[in-house]
């Protein structure tokens, strides 16, 4: 049996939490990294010291993620990677789509490293040109930037 993975074995450089004045640093330094391995692909969440799998929308066993592609696993990857840094099901719903194509589609192929800190900075301008052209639409923004330091 493998031993639990740490932080020390992620080959992504892991942002620091950002000194915050009232924002959640928890949340903005938290880092997603997939790989493919002969298993399959694996996403896990570094959250400082600690490392677990990213959770999906599903408790399928046989659901799973991918990247560098469309398709139904890259949305799932894109819900689940929304969601565990809004903690929002609507919103990360209602952004998967964009967040799909725009992020996910778009992730090196093999291996990648993203911080939940650009997850979040991507959702707070897409949201902020959506209330731009649509004068009075729900917005994310301001729970974004409670979150943001």
């Amino acid at each position: 049996m493998a031993d639990r993975m740490t932080s020390d074995d992620i080959a992504c450089e892991v942002p620091a939490p950002a000194a915050t004045s009232g924002g959640d640093p928890l949340i903005a330094g938290r880092c997603y990294v997939g790989e493919r391995c002969g298993a399959g692909c694996r996403v896990t969440v570094v959250d400082g010291a600690e490392v677990y799998p990213l959770k999906t929308r599903t408790r399928d066993p046989l659901w799973s993620f991918t990247w560098g592609r469309s398709g139904a696993s890259a949305r799932e990857l894109a819900w689940s990677i929304l969601y565990d840094c809004a903690q929002d099901a609507s919103l990360a719903s209602d952004w998967c789509p964009d967040f799909t194509a725009e992020v996910v589609s778009q992730l090196p192929r093999e291996s990648f490293c993203l911080a939940s800190r650009d997850v979040l900075e991507w959702l707070y301008a897409e949201d902020s040109e959506l209330v731009r052209a649509r004068p009075g639409s729900p917005s994310a923004a301001l729970f974004i930037r409670s979150i943001l330091p």
